[in-house]
């Protein structure tokens, strides 16, 4: 039905892409010509040169073949590079866009929802920027090498065991026991050998 519309040609050369329908200079059969470019709605992309690329081809007298291809060429993200690819989502903002440089970039208007069994991210550096942060689920296991959080509060609504060694720059307040190899050494600890006079006090009790 299309055998004579659709060919698979070369890009040999991208154009502006601030354009709604961007245009490039493909290669066929030895022919040379500019096409216009259309990508399926939901898609953001430019592909590098020497990649091939269908071309569709209007020939008189075929006007009952017809083939649709989605678009938002209006709203879509502009000013891509060669070899940027993405998703968007014109009505909402929403995008996911890998640039020419290995960076990874999402922008969710809303809410991020997911429903997996495992997730593994490996990688060097991690930045989150966000007003709220809220984690549900049975077990949290972190492996690394350094930890720094910078709060103006934290807040712990649970057991907290610490294995290692323990330093502490600032006042320390406590409320309930606080014990020492299991004796108590809080406000009203007492000690043993207690004489009138300068002597030294024993041990807690």
């Amino acid at each position: 039905m299309y055998s004579n519309q659709v060919k698979l040609s070369q890009l040999k050369l991208n154009t502006d892409d601030q354009e709604q329908f961007p245009s490039a200079q493909v290669s066929y059969m030895g022919k040379v010509c500019n096409v216009t470019l259309v990508q399926p709605y939901g898609l953001i992309g430019r592909a590098p040169v020497n990649n091939s690329l269908v071309t569709l081809f209007n020939q008189q007298g075929h006007e009952s073949a017809r083939l649709g291809i989605a678009s938002c060429p209006q709203l879509r993200k502009k000013g891509l590079v060669d070899g940027e690819v993405g998703l968007q989502n014109v009505l909402t903002g929403g995008f996911l866009l890998m640039d020419s440089k290995g960076t990874m970039t999402i922008v969710i208007p809303k809410d991020l929802i997911e429903t997996v069994k495992n997730i593994t991210i490996t990688g060097e550096d991690a930045n989150l920027t966000l007003n709220n942060i809220t984690v549900t689920g049975k077990d949290l296991n972190a492996s690394l090498q350094n930890v720094t959080i910078n709060a103006t509060k934290i807040t712990l609504n649970a057991e907290v065991v610490i294995n290692g060694k323990t330093t502490i720059a600032g006042n320390v307040a406590t409320t309930g026991t606080l014990t020492n190899n299991t004796v108590d050494v809080g406000s009203p600890h007492r000690h043993s050998g207690v004489t009138t006079g300068g002597g030294t006090t024993g041990v807690p009790v």
